[in-house]
């Protein structure tokens, strides 16, 4: 009787399995979005802001943030590039950083104080909930 009950939990737990990794992988799979009138490729070559570029792309991301909220942190990766900084708050929350302008963490990578950035923070499922610009 053992040995039956064993093969009953089998067949509950492979489709079970299954079910979950097809919803991982419909979930991690978003598409990028299109986000008309923000120059994606100028603010990824405008490394850590230190080409003074993203200063004039503030206002086309502010435009489209909306669009961003929402979206999961590889999907943020694709548009804005690796971020320059993160970290992981106490609710195990991730917060991703970009620099803005040009400042000390252009010559050294640790002087992050007083540089001007872009924050954003995801939720516990893994989505951009705020989007804050430190100016």
């Amino acid at each position: 009787m053992p040995h039956s009950s064993k093969n009953s939990l089998k067949l509950f737990i492979l489709p079970l399995f299954l079910i979950l990794l097809f919803m991982q992988v419909t979930i991690s799979c978003q598409k990028k979005p299109v986000l008309s009138g923000f120059d994606e490729e100028a603010w990824k070559k405008d490394v850590r802001g230190c080409g003074n570029q993203r200063l004039q792309l503030i206002s086309a991301l502010e435009k489209v943030k909306p669009q961003l909220i929402g979206l999961r942190h590889n999907a943020i990766i694709q548009v804005l590039g690796k971020p320059e900084g993160n970290s992981l708050e106490k609710s195990g929350q991730r917060v991703y950083y970009y620099f803005l302008e040009p400042g000390p963490h252009c010559q050294d990578k640790q002087n992050i104080k007083d540089a001007q950035k872009v924050f954003i923070q995801f939720d516990a499922l893994d989505r951009a909930k705020y989007i804050i610009f430190d100016k």
